[in-house]
């Protein structure tokens, strides 16, 4: 990964992440971005990314489609060359990547150590909002909080209040949201009944331990492009941020998840140089070199 670490609007990048399922042709789009386009500021041609994703396993109609929703959700904007159109990242899809950078780098960063603080947001959303719902329960999630019991937000990262705080205010629900921070009090579950409530922690557990089984020994295939091999890994490494609260060390001790994201990024940046060199390949055809692997 080659981000930016600017965070640019974190609050609405947090929305647009959560209008994202990980395996879909638009994360995967993202994360092209996100590696090849937008570091140096290039614009990708139409059918670059079509390549790509079709690598990927897309059809046709879903890749194009996939370019369409990010043009029209302000990711990337166009401009007609020809018969073609090249797509340059603007400012919004800078903010979502920075984001994005930013919490997947913290998955393998030593945690700092905790105040014993906790943003605490307790908030109601209709049954007629359940869409509304929905994102809010993404967003807060890739914000790193749990949810203990029904309407009430938990995470031990103080830090992140103005990140909820963007967040509250672009779905407009201010006036359904109670936040607190402090350490907790004797009064009712102790800290550790209070992560158990929020996070199923055997879950993410196991679903780390699958992605070891899964990558530990993976290599790149012959017939396998490295540059679709590359986005593959980044953007399961990605998504990690839904699943993982990164939990100080206080919290969760020796936590399997900082050996897995360290793992997957080296293997991102094992084939990076190579990926990006297949990536300047395609996009300098228009993506209709399909030969060199």
């Amino acid at each position: 990964m080659t981000y930016s670490t600017r965070t640019g609007q974190a609050g609405e990048a947090a929305v647009d992440r959560a209008k994202v399922n990980g395996g879909s042709a638009r994360s995967h789009l993202l994360t092209t971005l996100g590696e090849f386009a937008w570091p140096d500021g290039k614009p990708a041609w139409t059918s670059s990314l079509l390549y790509v994703l079709s690598g990927l396993g897309f059809d046709a109609q879903a890749a194009r489609r996939a370019v369409t929703r990010a043009s029209s959700a302000g990711w990337i904007t166009g401009e007609r060359r020809g018969r073609e159109t090249v797509w340059t990242v603007t400012p919004k899809g800078n903010a979502i990547i920075a984001d994005g950078f930013r919490r997947v780098r913290s998955l393998s960063q030593p945690p700092p150590t905790w105040d014993g603080r906790w943003l605490s947001v307790l908030m109601s959303v209709p049954d007629s909002q359940r869409i509304a719902r929905s994102k809010l329960r993404k967003g807060l999630s890739w914000a790193g909080l749990g949810t203990p019991m029904t309407g009430v937000w938990v995470t031990p990262h103080a830090d992140r209040e103005a990140e909820v705080r963007r967040l509250v205010i672009q779905m407009g629900l201010e006036e359904n949201t109670i936040s607190f921070l402090g350490p907790s009090t004797s009064l009712g579950v102790s800290d550790d009944e209070l992560v158990r409530r929020a996070w199923d922690l055997d879950a993410i557990r196991a679903g780390y331990e699958e992605l070891v089984r899964q990558y530990m020994n993976w290599a790149l295939r012959e017939d396998e492009d490295v540059l679709v091999a590359h986005i593959r890994v980044v953007n399961r490494w990605a998504q990690l941020p839904f699943e993982d609260p990164v939990l100080p060390e206080e919290l969760a001790p020796n936590w399997v998840g900082r050996r897995v994201a360290s793992m997957l990024q080296g293997l991102g940046s094992q084939w990076q140089d190579m990926a990006r060199q297949r990536w300047q390949e395609i996009n300098r055809s228009g993506g209709n070199d399909r030969g060199t692997r």
